[in-house]
């Protein structure tokens, strides 16, 4: 009797809970309510009007000062960022081309940064970083100098080279007449085991990211320091040509070979040196005779693109700051190692050396945006 009178209490009160539902429903205008209300707040259809009213200001007054607040941090970030940036003002702006530039910048790097990345790919990634950011703002030199700070790099045994011959055969198991490993074969084993210093790693890889591609296989040969090359992000360089690309300057690599001359050589006996710049099927024939072998930045002849019956194009070999001193065109960095601080300025390119030196630390109290820095310029 008990669980049937208990049962019937039950069926009762969600007829009750169903009934108050039906009339809530009905008083907010046949929408269901989100919000629980009190019975008092949903006594009358006045009530409920003004306590919607009353929770849609709250709403407004909330997002109004929750807008101004973010306002207010958006500009005292952008002036915090603007007035007391601990390195000072970032340069947002690249250097502006088409301008002719005549100044040169240099930095200086240590290597023992690359002993702090616990692996060779990590290694060769972080310095495909630090070239791809020495492109973008126009660094004109990378100096790799010794901080005395460097340990031995910890390299993997077991990278194996297979040497072939002109012909393609593998010549990895060739001896000498006596029976004895080819002394060949022992030199190249030397000349390709990885490198332990962490200097030479670097100056190997920044290299070989400045190089353009279709040089690459001229002056970097297979080697363990760029077992990860294909990690490293392009640097899109303007010295980086394509070989469609109809451009003013390129570079290249000088071949064994002659041009005939003609009308344009100023040799008696023959042309210039051919030069392969990457551009298909075709060499360009410069207006003098080079060691074979070397990169040489040439100045082309735009007429000479237009020509395509001619099996050379025409040439005349510049400076590499040629690009650079014409039209503002960035034209690569080169590298170079120092043994200290000392010898970065010591041993400067340059006969009167660097005009301002700049250095920088984590513990630097004066920044590039401060009056005193500028006053010392000046």
């Amino acid at each position: 009797m008990e669980s049937s009178q208990n049962q019937q209490s039950k069926l009762a009160r969600k007829q009750e809970a169903k009934k108050l539902k039906r009339q809530r429903i009905i008083d907010a205008g046949g929408k269901r309510p989100r919000e629980k209300h009190s019975t008092e707040e949903i006594s009358t259809n006045n009530n409920d009007e003004e306590f919607r009213k009353s929770k849609l200001q709250k709403k407004d007054n909330h997002h109004n000062v929750n807008g101004n607040k973010k306002k207010k941090k958006n500009k005292n970030n952008q002036n915090t960022a603007s007035n007391s940036n601990r390195f000072g003002r970032v340069m947002i702006n690249t250097p502006c081309p088409n301008k002719p530039r005549t100044s040169t910048l240099s930095i200086a790097i240590p290597g023992s940064i690359v002993s702090n990345a616990q692996t060779m790919e990590l290694r060769t990634y972080l310095i495909g970083q630090i070239a791809r950011a020495c492109t973008i703002y126009h660094v004109d030199e990378i100096i790799v100098f010794d901080d005395n700070l460097s340990q031995e790099l910890k390299v993997r045994s077991g990278y194996h080279h297979r040497r072939r011959d002109n012909h393609g055969h593998n010549n990895s198991n060739k001896k000498d007449g006596d029976g004895n490993d080819d002394p060949a074969k022992e030199k190249d084993s030397k000349s390709m085991a990885p490198s332990k210093d962490p200097h030479t790693f670097m100056a190997n890889i920044l290299q070989y990211c400045e190089c353009p591609q279709y040089l690459r296989r001229h002056f970097f040969p297979m080697h363990p320091d760029l077992q990860f090359a294909g990690l490293l992000n392009p640097l899109d360089a303007p010295h980086h040509v394509r070989v469609l690309d109809r451009c003013l300057f390129r570079d290249g690599v000088v071949s064994s070979k002659r041009g005939k001359g003609g009308n344009d050589g100023d040799n008696e006996e023959g042309g210039g040196s051919l030069v392969d710049c990457g551009i298909r099927g075709r060499m360009v024939e410069i207006d003098r005779v080079l060691t074979p072998g070397i990169r040489c930045t040439v100045q082309m002849d735009m007429k000479s693109y237009g020509t395509p019956g001619k099996k050379h194009l025409k040439g005349k070999v510049v400076s590499p700051s040629a690009p650079r001193e014409h039209d503002g065109t960035y034209w690569g960095y080169s590298v170079r190692m120092a043994s200290s601080i000392k010898s970065i300025f010591d041993e400067a390119p340059y006969e009167s050396g660097y005009d301002l030196k700049i250095g920088t630390s984590e513990r630097g109290d004066l920044s590039v945006d401060d009056e005193l820095f500028k006053e010392k310029i000046n």
